[in-house]
């Protein structure tokens, strides 16, 4: 087994753990007085990084393998496979923000948003999953696992959260917490496991498709769901400087990738 699988199979266990204590985490949240402030920082810097990824990382990437598999294409292919995994999320997330204004209207079944929540998490969670498993390089690979931890764990508070507060059972919520938990590790995995399979041009491809789609995701994620939600509240110089930092760090590790 060659360094960068063990690196891989490694990122897997370590995103595994960081979400379990964020969901851990979330109920002792609620608390502390300085909880929303501290929740807003890690926020705007897990924004920062998602945004650094997106940018300087997997657009680039996927740039040079659709251009290493199309060569004559005069397109930019890698643009819109990203556009489309954004608008998929747009269109999830804004199915959950129409559910939450009507949850509780079915008191039977129950309030709809934190399963929303934790299906648009999921479906996030396992195609940046299977980026970092599709990955070539171990500092690329870094790069997307540093993304990844940076809002794992804000994620998987976020979503404790919902759960905690909503009239859903311990067990259900308990099971939509693991659902969370594994998606990114399972693909991780999964994505080891198809770059073996996967040789030349075949493998180029498919770095290249799920490069663009984590990167619309992780756009999405970075400006529409946590930047512009976390910059309406006071303390915009703090914020900024969390998220020019999780930007700046990015940025860093792309002198090596």
């Amino acid at each position: 087994m060659d360094a960068t699988v063990e690196f891989k199979y490694a990122a897997a266990a370590v995103v595994l753990l960081a979400g379990i204590a964020g969901g851990a985490f979330a109920s002792r949240l609620t608390s502390w007085k300085s909880s929303q402030w501290v929740a807003r920082l890690a926020n705007t810097f897990a924004g920062g990084v998602f945004l650094g990824a997106a940018l300087m990382h997997m657009l680039p990437d996927a740039l040079e393998n659709f251009t290493a598999f199309f060569p004559d294409l005069d397109y930019p292919l890698f643009t819109f496979v990203a556009a489309i995994s954004f608008f998929l999320v747009l269109l999830l997330d804004k199915g959950v923000t129409s559910s939450r204004a009507n949850s509780g209207t079915h008191a039977d079944s129950g309030p709809v948003y934190p399963y929303l929540l934790a299906l648009i998490l999921s479906i996030h969670s396992i195609i940046t999953g299977i980026a970092l498993g599709l990955e070539q390089h171990i500092i690329a690979a870094a790069a997307i696992l540093i993304a990844i931890l940076a809002h794992k764990t804000t994620a998987a508070m976020a979503l404790g959260i919902s759960l905690n507060r909503e009239n859903i059972s311990k067990q259900r919520s308990r099971n939509l917490m693991w659902m969370f938990y594994v998606t990114t590790p399972i693909g991780i995995v999964f994505g080891t496991w198809w770059s073996g399979l996967l040789q030349g041009p075949s493998g180029i491809i498919a770095e290249a498709i799920f490069d663009a789609l984590a990167a619309g995701t992780f756009f999405y994620i970075a400006v529409v769901d946590i930047l512009v939600e976390e910059f309406k509240g006071p303390r915009l110089g703090w914020l900024f400087l969390s998220a020019i930092l999780g930007f700046s760090i990015m940025a860093v590790v792309a002198i090596w990738s």
